[in-house]
Protein backbone atom coordinates (compact mmCIF):
# COMPACT_ATOMS: atom_id res chain seq x y z
CA UNK A 1 0.00 0.00 0.00
CA UNK A 2 3.05 2.21 0.64
CA UNK A 3 4.79 1.91 -2.36
CA UNK A 4 1.68 1.94 -4.41
CA UNK A 5 1.40 5.82 -2.54
CA UNK A 6 -2.32 5.02 -0.59
CA UNK A 7 -0.61 5.85 2.28
CA UNK A 8 -0.29 9.26 3.83
CA UNK A 9 1.64 11.00 6.75
CA UNK A 10 0.49 14.37 7.64
CA UNK A 11 -0.85 14.80 3.92
CA UNK A 12 2.57 13.51 2.51
CA UNK A 13 3.46 10.31 1.06
CA UNK A 14 4.58 7.47 3.52
CA UNK A 15 8.26 5.98 2.89
CA UNK A 16 9.21 2.26 3.55
CA UNK A 17 10.23 2.34 6.80
CA UNK A 18 9.26 5.76 8.46
CA UNK A 19 8.18 6.09 11.81
CA UNK A 20 5.38 7.91 12.98
CA UNK A 21 3.78 8.81 16.38
CA UNK A 22 -0.36 8.42 16.34
CA UNK A 23 -0.67 10.82 19.10
CA UNK A 24 0.26 13.81 16.94
CA UNK A 25 0.90 12.57 13.58
CA UNK A 26 -2.38 12.01 11.24
CA UNK A 27 -1.65 8.60 8.45
CA UNK A 28 -4.63 8.05 6.12
CA UNK A 29 -5.07 5.12 3.92
CA UNK A 30 -6.70 5.96 0.98
CA UNK A 31 -7.80 8.94 2.53
CA UNK A 32 -9.44 7.56 5.41
CA UNK A 33 -7.38 8.40 9.17
CA UNK A 34 -6.20 5.51 10.47
CA UNK A 35 -7.30 5.50 14.35
CA UNK A 36 -4.99 4.35 17.26
CA UNK A 37 -6.13 0.82 19.50
CA UNK A 38 -6.51 1.56 22.50
CA UNK A 39 -3.68 -0.48 24.59
CA UNK A 40 -4.94 -3.25 26.50
CA UNK A 41 -3.30 -4.95 29.27
CA UNK A 42 -4.39 -7.87 31.40
CA UNK A 43 -3.03 -9.94 33.78
CA UNK A 44 -3.67 -13.48 34.07
CA UNK A 45 -2.90 -15.96 37.49
CA UNK A 46 -1.44 -18.89 34.89
CA UNK A 47 -2.29 -22.91 36.23
CA UNK A 48 0.41 -25.25 36.76
CA UNK A 49 -0.40 -27.43 32.76
CA UNK A 50 -1.16 -25.04 30.73
CA UNK A 51 1.04 -23.75 27.88
CA UNK A 52 1.76 -20.05 26.98
CA UNK A 53 1.32 -20.49 23.34
CA UNK A 54 -2.05 -19.47 21.01
CA UNK A 55 -2.21 -22.37 19.35
CA UNK A 56 -0.73 -25.74 20.42
CA UNK A 57 0.25 -28.63 17.56
CA UNK A 58 -0.13 -31.44 20.15
CA UNK A 59 -3.23 -30.28 21.02
CA UNK A 60 -2.30 -29.80 24.79
CA UNK A 61 -4.05 -26.98 26.90
CA UNK A 62 -3.13 -23.21 26.16
CA UNK A 63 -3.47 -19.67 28.48
CA UNK A 64 -6.04 -18.40 25.54
CA UNK A 65 -8.28 -21.46 26.93
CA UNK A 66 -8.35 -19.28 30.16
CA UNK A 67 -9.32 -15.85 28.29
CA UNK A 68 -12.83 -14.66 26.99
CA UNK A 69 -13.28 -14.07 23.74
CA UNK A 70 -12.31 -10.44 23.64
CA UNK A 71 -9.06 -10.91 24.60
CA UNK A 72 -8.13 -13.35 22.34
CA UNK A 73 -6.03 -11.03 20.12
CA UNK A 74 -3.67 -10.14 23.16
CA UNK A 75 0.02 -11.54 22.88
CA UNK A 76 1.45 -12.54 25.67
CA UNK A 77 4.70 -10.98 27.34
CA UNK A 78 7.42 -13.30 27.53
CA UNK A 79 6.73 -16.94 28.98
CA UNK A 80 5.81 -19.44 31.75
CA UNK A 81 6.58 -22.77 30.82
CA UNK A 82 3.98 -25.49 31.38
CA UNK A 83 5.18 -26.86 34.66
CA UNK A 84 5.22 -23.25 36.24
CA UNK A 85 2.24 -20.91 37.36
CA UNK A 86 1.65 -17.46 38.35
CA UNK A 87 1.70 -13.88 37.08
CA UNK A 88 1.45 -13.82 33.06
CA UNK A 89 0.96 -10.56 31.31
CA UNK A 90 -0.57 -9.71 27.76
CA UNK A 91 -0.78 -7.07 26.00
CA UNK A 92 -1.30 -5.61 22.10
CA UNK A 93 1.36 -3.03 23.32
CA UNK A 94 4.33 -4.51 21.12
CA UNK A 95 6.69 -1.72 21.60
CA UNK A 96 5.75 -1.63 25.75
CA UNK A 97 6.17 -5.59 25.87
CA UNK A 98 9.45 -5.68 23.70
CA UNK A 99 10.85 -2.97 26.44
CA UNK A 100 10.24 -4.81 29.19
CA UNK A 101 11.65 -7.74 27.61
CA UNK A 102 15.17 -6.14 26.91
CA UNK A 103 17.89 -6.65 29.09
CA UNK A 104 18.74 -3.24 28.86
CA UNK A 105 15.83 -2.20 31.34
CA UNK A 106 16.15 -5.23 33.78
CA UNK A 107 12.51 -5.80 34.58
CA UNK A 108 12.59 -7.76 37.47
CA UNK A 109 10.96 -11.08 38.46
CA UNK A 110 9.83 -12.44 41.79
CA UNK A 111 9.66 -16.21 41.76
CA UNK A 112 8.97 -18.56 44.69
CA UNK A 113 10.66 -21.29 44.43
CA UNK A 114 10.92 -24.82 45.56
CA UNK A 115 13.95 -27.43 45.29
CA UNK A 116 14.77 -30.39 46.52
CA UNK A 117 17.21 -30.73 49.13
CA UNK A 118 18.46 -27.28 51.12
CA UNK A 119 20.90 -25.02 49.77
CA UNK A 120 23.55 -23.89 51.26
CA UNK A 121 24.62 -20.38 51.94
CA UNK A 122 27.51 -20.92 49.26
CA UNK A 123 25.38 -22.45 46.69
CA UNK A 124 22.76 -18.86 47.27
CA UNK A 125 26.01 -16.96 47.32
CA UNK A 126 26.80 -18.72 43.66
CA UNK A 127 23.28 -17.66 42.20
CA UNK A 128 23.80 -13.95 43.45
CA UNK A 129 27.35 -13.91 42.08
CA UNK A 130 26.84 -15.84 38.68
CA UNK A 131 26.22 -19.75 38.00
CA UNK A 132 27.73 -20.56 34.31
CA UNK A 133 25.25 -21.66 32.17
CA UNK A 134 25.19 -23.42 28.84
CA UNK A 135 24.13 -19.81 27.18
CA UNK A 136 26.63 -17.71 29.38
CA UNK A 137 26.39 -16.53 33.07
CA UNK A 138 23.20 -16.30 34.79
CA UNK A 139 23.14 -13.95 37.68
CA UNK A 140 20.19 -13.14 40.56
CA UNK A 141 19.02 -10.13 41.44
CA UNK A 142 18.34 -11.40 45.48
CA UNK A 143 17.97 -14.95 46.69
CA UNK A 144 16.34 -15.94 50.35
CA UNK A 145 15.86 -19.00 51.95
CA UNK A 146 12.63 -19.01 53.84
CA UNK A 147 11.84 -22.68 54.56
CA UNK A 148 12.88 -25.75 55.28
CA UNK A 149 10.43 -29.22 55.38
CA UNK A 150 11.03 -32.24 57.14
CA UNK A 151 10.32 -34.03 53.67
CA UNK A 152 13.74 -32.68 52.87
CA UNK A 153 12.42 -29.41 50.41
CA UNK A 154 13.31 -25.62 50.30
CA UNK A 155 11.23 -22.95 49.78
CA UNK A 156 13.23 -19.76 48.38
CA UNK A 157 12.19 -16.49 46.70
CA UNK A 158 14.51 -15.41 43.82
CA UNK A 159 14.54 -12.22 41.91
CA UNK A 160 15.87 -12.15 38.46
CA UNK A 161 16.29 -9.21 36.14
CA UNK A 162 16.66 -11.77 32.70
CA UNK A 163 14.44 -13.43 30.94
CA UNK A 164 16.06 -16.70 29.78
CA UNK A 165 14.47 -19.60 28.64
CA UNK A 166 13.79 -22.08 32.26
CA UNK A 167 17.09 -19.77 33.61
CA UNK A 168 15.51 -19.99 37.26
CA UNK A 169 15.19 -23.69 36.63
CA UNK A 170 18.77 -24.27 34.99
CA UNK A 171 20.15 -21.89 37.78
CA UNK A 172 18.70 -24.19 40.53
CA UNK A 173 20.21 -27.45 38.62
CA UNK A 174 23.74 -25.90 37.76
CA UNK A 175 24.18 -25.27 42.10
CA UNK A 176 23.05 -29.21 42.89
CA UNK A 177 18.96 -29.01 43.45
CA UNK A 178 16.19 -29.11 40.88
CA UNK A 179 13.22 -27.01 41.01
CA UNK A 180 9.79 -29.15 41.01
CA UNK A 181 7.67 -26.50 42.03
CA UNK A 182 7.90 -22.52 40.34
CA UNK A 183 5.53 -19.50 40.87
CA UNK A 184 5.98 -16.28 39.55
CA UNK A 185 4.54 -13.63 41.78
CA UNK A 186 5.47 -10.33 40.33
CA UNK A 187 6.26 -8.72 37.34
CA UNK A 188 8.11 -5.21 37.60
CA UNK A 189 5.63 -3.73 39.79
CA UNK A 190 2.66 -5.86 38.99
CA UNK A 191 1.92 -8.56 41.35
CA UNK A 192 -0.54 -11.49 41.16
CA UNK A 193 -2.32 -10.04 44.76
CA UNK A 194 -5.69 -11.63 44.73
CA UNK A 195 -6.07 -12.72 41.60
CA UNK A 196 -7.17 -16.51 41.79
CA UNK A 197 -5.58 -19.61 39.51
CA UNK A 198 -6.78 -19.37 36.29
CA UNK A 199 -8.64 -15.97 36.51
CA UNK A 200 -7.78 -12.50 34.63
CA UNK A 201 -8.02 -9.03 35.10
CA UNK A 202 -7.17 -6.02 33.12
CA UNK A 203 -4.41 -4.02 34.49
CA UNK A 204 -5.35 -0.17 36.29
CA UNK A 205 -4.17 2.96 34.37
CA UNK A 206 -1.68 3.56 37.47
CA UNK A 207 -0.25 0.12 36.40
CA UNK A 208 -0.13 0.57 33.19
CA UNK A 209 1.90 4.06 33.22
CA UNK A 210 4.24 2.21 35.42
CA UNK A 211 4.87 -0.85 32.90
CA UNK A 212 5.38 1.74 30.47
CA UNK A 213 7.30 4.69 31.65
CA UNK A 214 10.34 5.32 29.30
CA UNK A 215 14.01 4.80 30.71
CA UNK A 216 16.12 2.20 32.18
CA UNK A 217 15.19 0.04 34.66
CA UNK A 218 11.45 0.96 33.52
CA UNK A 219 8.66 -1.16 35.53
CA UNK A 220 11.63 -2.31 37.91
CA UNK A 221 10.49 -3.90 41.50
CA UNK A 222 13.73 -4.20 42.71
CA UNK A 223 13.75 -0.99 45.19
CA UNK A 224 10.78 -3.27 46.56
CA UNK A 225 11.21 -6.07 49.09
CA UNK A 226 9.86 -9.39 47.97
CA UNK A 227 6.76 -8.27 50.09
CA UNK A 228 6.22 -5.11 47.89
CA UNK A 229 7.19 -2.81 50.89
CA UNK A 230 9.41 -0.17 50.10
CA UNK A 231 12.38 -0.49 52.48
CA UNK A 232 13.76 2.34 54.08
CA UNK A 233 16.62 4.20 53.35
CA UNK A 234 18.21 3.32 56.56
CA UNK A 235 18.52 -0.66 55.96
CA UNK A 236 19.00 -0.30 52.36
CA UNK A 237 22.58 1.02 53.57
CA UNK A 238 23.18 -1.04 56.53
CA UNK A 239 21.82 -4.32 55.70
CA UNK A 240 20.51 -4.45 58.69
CA UNK A 241 18.14 -7.70 59.41
CA UNK A 242 14.83 -7.68 59.36
CA UNK A 243 12.52 -10.42 60.79
CA UNK A 244 9.51 -12.09 58.34
CA UNK A 245 7.26 -14.09 58.02
CA UNK A 246 7.84 -17.13 55.77
CA UNK A 247 5.66 -20.10 53.78
CA UNK A 248 6.21 -23.74 54.23
CA UNK A 249 7.05 -25.62 51.42
CA UNK A 250 4.30 -27.47 49.29
CA UNK A 251 4.65 -30.49 49.19
CA UNK A 252 4.32 -32.90 45.76
CA UNK A 253 1.19 -33.35 44.26
CA UNK A 254 0.19 -35.77 41.63
CA UNK A 255 -2.94 -37.37 40.00
CA UNK A 256 -4.78 -34.13 38.97
CA UNK A 257 -8.09 -34.87 37.20
CA UNK A 258 -7.71 -34.87 33.59
CA UNK A 259 -8.46 -32.21 32.02
CA UNK A 260 -7.82 -29.77 34.92
CA UNK A 261 -4.46 -28.31 36.04
CA UNK A 262 -2.52 -29.56 38.98
CA UNK A 263 -3.37 -27.42 41.78
CA UNK A 264 -0.53 -25.62 43.32
CA UNK A 265 -3.09 -25.88 46.57
CA UNK A 266 -5.81 -27.10 48.18
CA UNK A 267 -8.52 -27.65 45.47
CA UNK A 268 -9.85 -24.00 46.31
CA UNK A 269 -7.20 -22.56 44.17
CA UNK A 270 -7.91 -24.34 40.86
CA UNK A 271 -9.69 -22.08 38.21
CA UNK A 272 -12.53 -20.69 38.96
CA UNK A 273 -14.83 -17.72 38.64
CA UNK A 274 -14.36 -16.03 41.87
CA UNK A 275 -11.52 -13.19 42.11
CA UNK A 276 -10.73 -13.62 45.91
CA UNK A 277 -7.75 -14.37 46.91
CA UNK A 278 -4.59 -15.98 45.79
CA UNK A 279 -2.31 -18.88 46.90
CA UNK A 280 -1.99 -18.62 50.39
CA UNK A 281 0.79 -20.76 52.52
CA UNK A 282 0.91 -21.54 56.22
CA UNK A 283 3.56 -19.01 58.08
CA UNK A 284 6.80 -20.08 59.18
CA UNK A 285 9.51 -18.13 60.40
CA UNK A 286 12.66 -17.43 57.97
CA UNK A 287 15.66 -18.64 59.30
CA UNK A 288 18.84 -17.40 57.09
CA UNK A 289 19.79 -14.58 55.15
CA UNK A 290 18.90 -12.87 52.11
CA UNK A 291 21.54 -12.66 49.81
CA UNK A 292 21.56 -9.56 47.18
CA UNK A 293 23.85 -8.59 44.27
CA UNK A 294 24.68 -5.48 45.61
CA UNK A 295 28.45 -5.75 45.16
CA UNK A 296 30.63 -4.19 43.43
CA UNK A 297 30.78 -5.83 39.66
CA UNK A 298 34.36 -6.86 39.81
CA UNK A 299 33.98 -9.00 42.50
CA UNK A 300 31.37 -11.10 39.91
CA UNK A 301 32.38 -13.20 37.16
CA UNK A 302 31.45 -11.56 33.58
CA UNK A 303 28.64 -11.86 31.65
CA UNK A 304 29.99 -9.99 28.68
CA UNK A 305 27.75 -6.89 29.99
CA UNK A 306 28.74 -3.35 31.52
CA UNK A 307 28.93 -3.04 35.38
CA UNK A 308 26.02 -0.31 35.22
CA UNK A 309 24.15 -2.24 34.05
CA UNK A 310 23.36 -4.46 36.62
CA UNK A 311 22.83 -1.30 39.10
CA UNK A 312 19.14 -1.28 40.62
CA UNK A 313 17.10 1.47 41.74
CA UNK A 314 17.08 2.30 44.70
CA UNK A 315 20.21 0.15 45.85
CA UNK A 316 23.30 0.68 47.99
CA UNK A 317 26.62 0.43 46.21
CA UNK A 318 28.43 -1.48 48.96
CA UNK A 319 25.36 -4.30 49.48
CA UNK A 320 26.20 -7.64 50.86
CA UNK A 321 23.86 -9.99 52.92
CA UNK A 322 20.44 -8.98 54.11
CA UNK A 323 18.05 -9.81 56.36
CA UNK A 324 14.96 -12.03 55.61
CA UNK A 325 11.89 -9.47 54.78
CA UNK A 326 8.34 -10.04 54.53
CA UNK A 327 6.45 -11.51 51.62
CA UNK A 328 5.56 -14.39 49.92
CA UNK A 329 7.24 -16.14 46.80
CA UNK A 330 6.03 -16.74 42.41
CA UNK A 331 -0.86 -6.69 20.76
CA UNK A 332 -0.20 -6.80 17.64
CA UNK A 333 -1.01 -3.08 18.25
CA UNK A 334 1.90 -0.85 18.10
CA UNK A 335 5.22 -3.31 17.50
CA UNK A 336 6.42 -6.60 16.62
CA UNK A 337 5.77 -9.15 18.84
CA UNK A 338 8.28 -10.23 21.16
CA UNK A 339 9.90 -13.30 20.99
CA UNK A 340 11.59 -13.54 24.04
CA UNK A 341 10.82 -16.15 26.62
CA UNK A 342 10.93 -15.60 30.60
CA UNK A 343 13.27 -17.32 32.56
CA UNK A 344 11.70 -20.00 34.67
Amino acid sequence: MIEDGRVTVNGRPAELGMKVNLSRDVVRVDHYVVEPLATEWVALHKPRGFVTTRDDPSGRKTIYDLLPEEALHLFHVGRLDRDSSGLLLLTNDGEAANRLLHPRYETAKEYRVDVEGTPSKESLRRLVDGVRLEDGIAQAESVELREQSEAGTSRLVLVVKEGRNREVRRMFEAIGHPVYRLFRRAFGPIEVGKLKVGEWRKLTREEIALLTASGPGAGDGAARSPGGRRPSAERRETGEPREGRGSSPARRQSGAPRGRPASDRAPSDRPSSGRSSSERTSPGRSSSERLSSERPSSERPSSGRSSSGRSASGRSSSGGARGPARGSGEGTGKGRRPDREEGR
